[in-house]
């Protein structure tokens, strides 16, 4: 279910950019991007569905993240951590974007949308990289 959270607003990332950025390479990637994680969305919601179990949880985001003594461990982690002013802005996973961050995407044209794409997409992979551990 996190995962599809944080896919969630890789898809989001890379569709912003589309309409704003200036660079038809990352245009192709975000295009990859948006279509794969897509793609990756729908197969994981069919495994939830084949497997019985809701597509919507009241457990905390990453809950099921624990250190070695059991507790759930959001902070240490090499991709980065979610701090609370984060947390608080909308990051609630390690790598995803703020709302602060969303909003100045949204803003933003040509070179500086692919910049600011760029500089999010791969803080949202390498937070990706611990749910896959």
């Amino acid at each position: 279910r996190d995962m599809i959270v944080h896919h969630e607003q890789g898809v989001l990332l890379a569709h912003i950019v589309q309409g704003n950025g200036g660079n038809s390479t990352v245009a192709g990637l975000a295009y990859d991007i948006e279509y794969t994680q897509t793609a990756q969305i729908g197969q994981m919601t069919g495994f939830l569905s084949l497997w019985d179990y809701s597509l919507n949880s009241l457990d905390t985001p990453m809950a099921w993240m624990t250190d070695s003594s059991g507790h759930s461990d959001m902070t240490g982690m090499s991709a980065g951590s979610v701090d609370a002013a984060a947390a608080a802005d909308g990051a609630i996973m390690p790598g995803m974007a703020t709302n602060t961050q969303l909003a100045a995407l949204k803003t933003l044209r040509g070179q500086a949308s692919d910049i600011l794409f760029l500089q999010l997409t791969i803080r949202h992979h390498q937070g990706g990289i611990p749910m896959n551990a």
